[in-house]
């Protein structure tokens, strides 16, 4: 799935044939690109791998969903590093732990097609606080999830919590006063 790419994305990566599926769309965001990506696909598991992410092996995971098929998604440890191309006035604030940390959010995180269809496509309107509110949804209709003791992924610092640092806070206000509103609709 290629986003608004401004490069030679598309060209390089037609050059693969058939041996990909390659979908081109002009730039609609990031959710919108993931949502396509997932009516296009034909399988019966979800990854969703970002440009500033380095997936370990996926065996792990898919081998924890075969064995337990009570199981809907997946998620494992994330070890955070700062980029070699991040600038030092961006370096000088950010704290990377120097172990891995549990990862709730869509990168380290294999999730069973029909589990992702009750739950619903990413929310278009959102650019940064998408997986927040994605979450949220998965808890309120009871996703069944399980955190594997293993990295799965190595994030780069470079990602949008980085780059839109302003707007992912302001996002995730947005994100929490829908949840909120929607939990006081179901109160009794």
């Amino acid at each position: 799935m290629v986003d608004g790419a401004a490069d030679a994305t598309p060209a390089i990566l037609a050059g693969y044939g058939d041996r990909i599926d390659l979908i081109v769309q002009a730039n609609r965001g990031l959710c919108a690109a993931l949502n396509r990506g997932v009516a296009a696909s034909r399988y019966p598991f979800l990854c969703f791998l970002a440009m500033t992410i380095y997936w370990c092996p996926l065996e792990k995971q898919m081998e924890w969903l075969m064995k337990h098929p009570e199981t809907e998604a997946v998620f494992g440890y994330a070890r955070q590093f700062i980029s070699e191309d991040v600038d030092e006035k961006n370096r000088s604030r950010l704290i990377c732990p120097p172990e891995a940390q549990p990862g709730i959010a869509k990168t380290p995180m294999m999730i069973r097609r029909a589990a992702f269809e009750r739950v619903g496509a990413f929310d278009e309107t959102l650019q940064c606080g998408d997986f927040v509110h994605w979450f949220a949804r998965a808890r309120e209709v009871g996703l069944r999830r399980h955190m594997l003791r293993a990295m799965v992924t190595r994030l780069h610092t470079g990602n949008l919590g980085l780059v839109r640092h302003q707007q992912q806070q302001l996002e995730n206000v947005t994100v929490l006063k829908r949840i909120l509103d929607r939990r006081r609709a179901h109160a009794p």
